[in-house]
């Protein structure tokens, strides 16, 4: 006869054993570090946002001194614009706006004759204007009463004052208030 084979049972037997969980001792410990973890972490989230609030601060210190000196050092030369170069182009620029309003007025009504009053000082750069309408002729006279930066175009419809040496003005005041604000920007932060 043969032999006998002895075989194994590898069948598993349906009791599971009861896990076991972490010890008390382990739990307290763990709860202890994790309560430290979360308190130091909290601390360094406190630190880094009021690291944070001050660079942000700092920045918008940093960004409105450097607008503050961008504006006053542009103040010089927008004043130099206004001293220098718009008085010396106020010439071309009252006759392009004098015969601007002399073409309005001559294409609304031409039965009266339009009649220009300038400074006496205007008289000779605006004499060649008059050609410039053809079949309008205005009138140029010379008035005391009227500023060199201004002109007054009269028609049937009414009058219209041009005043180059206002805008100038206000031009000037716009500028003087940007300045100041500029400097009380770079006083006072």
């Amino acid at each position: 006869m043969g032999r006998i084979i002895a075989l194994e049972p590898f069948d598993r037997p349906n009791i599971l054993p009861e896990p076991v969980g972490p010890s008390p001792e382990w739990s307290a410990g763990h709860a202890a570090g994790l309560a430290d973890g979360l308190d130091m972490a909290a601390q360094r989230q406190g630190i880094l946002a009021e690291e944070i609030c001050q660079a942000m601060t700092e920045l918008t210190f940093t960004y409105a001194e450097a607008r503050a000196q961008v504006l006053a050092s542009l103040a010089p030369l927008l004043h130099g614009l206004l001293d220098r170069l718009l008085p010396a182009i106020v010439p071309d620029i009252l006759r392009m706006a004098i015969l601007e309003a002399l073409v309005e007025a001559a294409d609304g009504d031409s039965r009266m004759p339009l009649v220009v009053r300038v400074h006496p000082a205007h008289l000779a750069p605006l004499a060649p204007l008059v050609g410039t309408l053809p079949g309008h002729m205005p009138v140029i006279e010379g008035a005391s009463g009227i500023g060199p930066g201004q002109a007054l175009v009269e028609s049937s419809a009414g009058e219209t004052l041009l005043d180059i040496d206002g805008l100038l003005e206000a031009i000037r005041q716009s500028l003087a208030v940007l300045s100041e604000n500029a400097l009380n920007e770079v006083r006072h932060g």
